[in-house]
């Protein structure tokens, strides 16, 4: 029997580009419950949009509780397998279907197309590698997830296990948090090339250009490393197959 499978998207200052991801996702998994979670206040809210198939969604407003908010849906949602879609990101129908067929073959891993990668070299100091493309192991998944429900919930024990009193104060991280729960590291695969919003890195709109972002995700690695999930790899340049 497969497994449940529901995709969940979050609207912030995006609200062109969810009518698209949901004709997207609805024609690569029509059996697939899609779940909208809508942060936008005013004009960058979903209230207005005529563009969006409501009959194939279900949009939840609520107050900004970032991206991670994705992760404490799926954790708390009936289904197997979740695929999970920045609403900058365009896949096409047949990356999605490919990410969660990567998935049900894989369940342990966190599955994606792009990630980043912290790596370290004899004596050298670690480095993070970001838009690391490819097939192999990666310390974080970007953009694009897709993992299970048991993932989502380990997760949650993961932030609370290394000093978070609350999944709300994961602001930065909950790709690299996702990334670091499960029994193997994160993987990304080699779907080709894909599609992404103008607005992907715009001041104003990309949450990669708060004041804080890369602050916060460098002290969420160290965290990780001491407490030895983070997924380091020994030689940057070696592929893992």
């Amino acid at each position: 029997m497969s497994a449940a499978v529901a995709v969940i998207l979050i609207n912030w200052k995006r609200p062109q580009n969810i009518g698209r991801l949901v004709r997207t996702v609805a024609d690569a998994l029509p059996a697939a419950a899609m779940l909208v979670i809508d942060h936008g206040k005013g004009a960058d809210g979903l209230e207005s949009r005529d563009d969006i198939a409501r009959d194939r969604c279900w949009i939840g407003k609520q107050a900004n509780a970032g991206a991670g908010a994705r992760i404490k849906l799926a954790a708390a949602m009936p289904f197997d397998h979740y695929l999970c879609v920045d609403d900058d990101t365009f896949l096409s129908v047949e990356q999605i279907r490919a990410l969660t067929a990567a998935l049900a073959a894989d369940p342990r891993r966190a599955h994606g197309l792009t990630g980043q990668l912290v790596s370290k070299s004899g004596n050298g100091p670690h480095t993070l590698q970001n838009c690391v493309t490819g097939s192999r192991d990666v310390s974080v998944v970007n953009q694009a997830f897709a993992f299970t429900r048991a993932r989502a919930e380990a997760t949650l024990r993961l932030a609370a296990s290394i000093g978070f009193g609350d999944w709300s104060d994961v602001r930065r991280g909950d790709d690299i948090l996702l990334s670091s729960a499960g029994p193997d590291p994160a993987r990304i695969h080699d779907l080709g090339r894909f599609e992404q919003c103008p607005t992907s890195a715009a001041d104003g709109i990309a949450t990669c250009r708060s004041a804080d972002f890369r602050a916060a995700r460098g002290m969420l690695f160290e965290k990780l490393f001491r407490h030895g999930v983070l997924y380091v790899a020994n030689d940057v340049s070696r592929s893992s197959q």
